[in-house]
């Protein structure tokens, strides 16, 4: 809590500091509001031309500094955007994943890094939990999804316009769907 009390109150001073100088640069560029041009024939001269060369400058100067503090903070507060770093994972083992472990809820099995796997707290290991849950059973009902309209293509192709093959159609009803039986064994209310 007292970290990130300290962080923010950086960021205070940081913001404060960064709006001062912008300030100051502002005042330094500011640009003259009257721009009267007097031309004559032949467009205007050579002087004239520099000054008004010198004025677009620094009118570009000026726009930039204007955009300068909205540019800042969204630098400074994109780490607060990112959000909690988790370790990485996999739902089968590999070499670099060995390690296994179940989600407290639902027993999801995964598969870790040991010198990754660190959190802070009880907390933050639930919210990582959950987040591993979260990602297997989206992975299953995609999956399902796949696996019923596999099957539904089946049994379009077994049902003809004059005749319908009832080998083919018995064998495409009876396809087992895999991913939509492990959500039933997850009792993942899905259907």
């Amino acid at each position: 809590m007292k970290k990130e009390k300290k962080i923010y109150n950086i960021n205070i001073n940081l913001l404060l500091s960064i709006y001062y100088m912008y300030m100051l640069l502002l005042k330094l560029t500011e640009v003259p509001r009257n721009r009267h041009f007097f031309y004559q024939r032949g467009g205007p001269r050579p002087q004239q031309q520099q000054q008004q060369q010198e004025r677009n400058s620094s009118s570009i100067l000026y726009t930039f500094l204007q955009l300068l503090p909205l540019i800042l903070l969204v630098f400074i507060s994109l780490p607060s955007f990112t959000g909690p770093s988790y370790p990485n994972y996999s739902f089968s083992p590999t070499p670099k994943y060995s390690e296994e472990a179940k989600t407290y809820q639902h027993d999801v099995p995964y598969y870790y890094n040991p010198s990754e796997y660190k959190f802070q707290d009880k907390v933050q290991l639930k919210k990582f939990e959950q987040s591993v849950e979260q990602k297997f059973f989206s992975n299953l009902v995609n999956q399902c999804n796949y696996e019923r309209r596999r099957q539904q293509a089946r049994i379009n192709n077994a049902v003809g316009i004059f005749k319908t093959d009832q080998k083919k159609l018995e064998e495409a009803r009876k396809m087992r769907l895999y991913s939509c039986e492990k959500l039933r064994e997850y009792n993942f209310d899905y259907y």
